[in-house]
């Protein structure tokens, strides 16, 4: 019996020493936008363990806050849709131009080359991400 006991002991230590893989969300940046505009974030995730979803996004930087996705509408337009909720699959997701990303809208002020703003992104499973979004010509 103790000989299964520290058998036991020894696989819970191995397992809680490897610790879980961080889900994580870097590398944020923003374009260079004017007061009033529209402007937008962008960032990649690593998820490690199961699907997740990004489910809200808030800044003060801007009126509205919304998560968008372009996607290819009729007649081969590019168009951006306002989304509920963005899917992150198990491995690397990236927002990006042409893809998943942070719109801000009716900026309260310019976004500047050099300028950081701050942005909160809220997963379903992962919880809370504080981000510092540093204003970048890319």
């Amino acid at each position: 019996m103790q000989r299964i006991f520290f058998v036991l002991c020894l696989m819970l230590f191995a397992l809680t020493a490897c610790g879980p893989t961080q889900f994580t969300v870097s590398d944020p940046w923003a374009r260079p936008a004017l007061a009033r505009g529209t402007g937008a974030a962008y960032f990649v995730i690593e998820n490690p363990g199961p699907a997740d979803a990004l489910i809200d996004a808030k800044s003060d930087v801007a009126e509205t806050v919304e998560l968008h996705k372009t996607v290819m509408a009729q007649g081969d337009v590019m168009q951006m849709m306002k989304m509920e909720r963005i899917a992150i699959p198990t491995g690397k997701t990236e927002f990006k131009p042409g893809g998943s990303h942070i719109m801000f809208i009716n900026l309260k002020r310019d976004l500047k080359a050099g300028d950081t703003i701050a942005l909160r992104v809220v997963f379903q499973n992962a919880g809370t991400f504080d981000l510092q979004v540093k204003v970048q010509e890319r």
